[in-house]
């Protein structure tokens, strides 16, 4: 099983954008997974099965926000890699689906301020996401009851996306 879990968010508009910012960005948060999973999907496939799990983002379907367009492009870009996985590595038993949180509350950091409290607004359950509950979901796409789940994106995101 592999998880990819690593990502960075880097916000401005367009017109300020820089080569290195996009660079990075899609270092990171594209070109890391695909390095991951495409190592991990060598060994599956002689192992005759396994699970790639994808940690993305719910911005990874929509724009909520001006100023986010390089991170939601890479994104995107996960989210589709997702789908096209699943298709190249299904036949080998191997299943690659995506977890896409909203935003995270790191446990015990309060997280509280103007911008916090609007985020929060987005969730229709008033809060943000728990570690524990990104981990329920990928433990589920990782058992055995997930067998038949190949290709999604699950927003764990206390209805931000509803």
């Amino acid at each position: 099983m592999l998880v990819n879990n690593a990502g960075a968010l880097e916000a401005g508009s367009l017109v300020d954008a820089t080569d290195e910012e996009f660079d990075r960005l899609f270092q990171l948060n594209v070109r890391a997974v695909f390095q991951l999973a495409r190592e991990a999907a060598r060994r599956m496939t002689k192992a005759s099965g396994g699970r790639i799990i994808n940690i993305g983002s719910v911005f990874g379907e929509s724009a909520p926000a001006p100023g986010l367009s390089l991170y939601c492009g890479t994104k995107f870009a996960v989210r589709g890699l997702t789908r096209a996985w699943s298709r190249d590595l299904g036949p080998a038993g191997i299943t690659v689906n995506n977890v896409q949180p909203a935003v995270i509350q790191p446990e015990p950091v309060p997280a509280s301020g103007p911008t916090f409290d609007a985020m929060k607004r987005y969730t229709s359950v008033g809060r943000f996401g728990k570690p524990a509950e990104i981990a329920a979901a990928v433990a589920f796409l990782a058992g055995p009851r997930s067998s038949f789940v190949n290709g999604e994106s699950i927003n764990v995101d206390g209805g931000w996306s509803a």
